[in-house]
């Protein structure tokens, strides 16, 4: 190791705020020279600065994990306005067919407008989900 190096790094280390040295710390100190680590870790132990690179590894696995477990929710949320896409249409489908068998049986009237108001329900909803996506587009970055 060049004491020279370390002796000018030291030099111009010392004469950096903190928030210089912590960044230099926490986003270059793999990029320095031997020397320049060296003489990095001298300033900021004379000043008494603590070394935060394992708190910034702490703090990315952090932010990772609270990334992953937001995707998971994410997921579980799109599942559940499948399912609740299934029971609604299920449900509108057996309606209408209840509807439409009290047309044949011969209650027309009741027949007609179970199938009827089945049918709204069922375009209705549809017709929300679809505006919803619509608006959520509108809304969403291009970049995506």
């Amino acid at each position: 190791m060049d004491t020279a190096l370390v002796a000018q790094f030291e030099s111009r280390y010392s004469s950096m705020v903190d928030d210089e040295l912590i960044y230099l710390l926490a986003a270059k100190f793999d990029h320095l020279t031997e020397e320049a680590q060296h003489a990095l870790k001298v300033v900021v132990a004379r000043r008494g600065i603590r070394d935060l690179t394992t708190e910034v590894g702490a703090t990315t696995a952090d932010l990772k994990a609270q990334a992953e477990y937001e995707e998971i929710e994410i997921k579980k949320a799109a599942a559940r306005k499948a399912m609740e896409r299934r029971v609604v249409l299920g449900l509108c489908l057996s309606f209408g067919v209840a509807g439409l068998g009290l047309v044949v049986v011969g209650n027309r009237d009741a027949g007609w407008t179970m199938f009827a108001v089945s049918a709204f329900v069922a375009v209705a909803y549809e017709v929300r989900r679809l505006l919803g996506k619509l608006v959520a587009a509108m809304f969403t970055n291009a970049s995506k």
